[in-house]
């Protein structure tokens, strides 16, 4: 884990499309042991041993989810990370089994290469300003199919 650490934070930092705050190294160990759900990494390291991309995969009944993702920015079009470590960890979910591998909500081009299919999903989102908040439960239903507001 202390060598996953890193890498997992070097996406947090460097994530474009939807960035997040990084959780605490401390959560980043406990919730890799959780009762209910199986955990195990996915990594790709370099021929001296050098760990370059992880994933640390959460699976349970049928579902296999990739949860925290780590690369070495410095390697990665010369391993071509991303997508080497999505692909392992897709044919990790093969040979488990698993009728379900949620690869996330991000990069979507790759993964549809990869031959996901995008599923919808709905957000939930609240501005810090009530103003804005206001404006947005009236004007945003005519440009989107959004559920109301209640």
């Amino acid at each position: 884990m202390d060598e996953m650490y890193p890498l997992y934070l070097n996406v947090v930092y460097r994530a474009k499309e939807f960035r997040t705050e990084p959780v605490p190294k401390s959560f980043f160990i406990a919730s890799c042991d959780l009762k209910d759900i199986q955990t195990f990494a996915t990594t790709i390291r370099d021929q001296q041993g050098k760990l370059l991309a992880c994933i640390i995969n959460f699976e349970n009944n049928n579902i296999l989810v990739p949860y925290y993702i780590g690369r070495d920015y410095s390697a990665n079009k010369e391993y071509n990370l991303y997508y080497n470590i999505l692909w392992e960890t897709i044919s990790t979910g093969v040979a488990r089994k698993k009728k379900v591998i949620d690869l996330g909500l991000t990069t979507y081009d790759i993964k549809k290469w990869l031959g996901a299919e995008i599923q919808p999903i709905k957000m939930f989102v609240r501005f810090k300003s009530n103003g804005v908040n206001k404006v947005l439960k009236y004007s945003l239903p005519m440009f989107l199919e959004v559920p109301p507001i209640q």
